[in-house]
């Protein structure tokens, strides 16, 4: 999708599962956790580890948990789950191993880097809108090699916001020093990056890479090699 340079100040791009390959990761990091603990990373194991993660998010998304309690009832479950032992004491520091992998394992989408650059040399600012901390954010980006071309990275720990709430994206716009008109925001999810930021007065691109929305919207890219800068 071509933008039209005149009009798009700067362009905000979500993190985890636009340019950076979470699942992609999360599937690396198990792949060499979870022998160590004599548990067999089939496919069923690794939904089941999946599938505990979005039950507990919104929860420590919203406060109502601590993201240590997050992790220790995700850990609690998944080990229950298996028929494995659960020793309370430990769970945090059992879970610090799979931390440790995951950060062993973190790897940009192929498009990722190409597209920051693209949007770079075009003279438009890039910036980052992510949900969660900002050290382990900004990890992400640092070990995946894309810091260095993000202007602003811009985390909901720091921001005091978070997605899909519009202020989010409205500190955003601020960090950037632009007008919600004036910045796009591009991510996979459609209602928390895409509706939310409409929302908020921005234009906003849907990356789905899966093909697996369905609902429509003309303003849509299946890869990030999509999307294209011209005057």
């Amino acid at each position: 999708m071509s933008l039209p340079v005149n009009s798009i100040k700067a362009v905000l791009f979500d993190l985890d599962g636009t340019l950076f390959d979470y699942d992609g990761s999360v599937t690396k990091a198990l792949h060499g956790w979870l022998p160590e603990l004599g548990v067999d990373p089939s496919d069923d194991v690794l939904e089941l580890w999946r599938r505990l993660e979005r039950k507990h998010y919104p929860a420590a998304h919203s406060g109502v948990i601590s993201w240590s309690e997050h992790r220790r009832l995700r850990l609690r479950e998944f080990l229950t789950a298996l028929e494995r032992p659960v020793d309370e004491p430990v769970l945090l520091e059992v879970f610090a191993g799979y931390l440790d992998r995951f950060e062993q394992s973190y790897r940009p989408y192929p498009d990722a880097a190409r597209a920051l650059n693209r949007v770079r040399a075009a003279g438009i600012t890039t910036g980052i809108l992510t949900n969660g901390s900002t050290g382990r954010q900004t990890g992400k980006l640092r070990g995946t090699g894309l810091l260095g071309l993000c202007d602003v990275v811009c985390a909901s720990e720091d921001l005091g916001a978070a997605k899909p709430d519009p202020d989010a994206f409205l500190r955003a716009c601020v960090r950037l020093g632009e007008v919600p008109g004036a910045v796009l925001m591009v991510g996979d999810n459609h209602e928390w990056d895409v509706l939310a930021a409409r929302a908020a007065g921005l234009p906003a691109l849907h990356l789905d890479r899966r093909g697996a929305h369905l609902g429509p919207d003309p303003y849509r890219i299946s890869t990030l090699d999509e999307l294209l800068i011209s005057s």
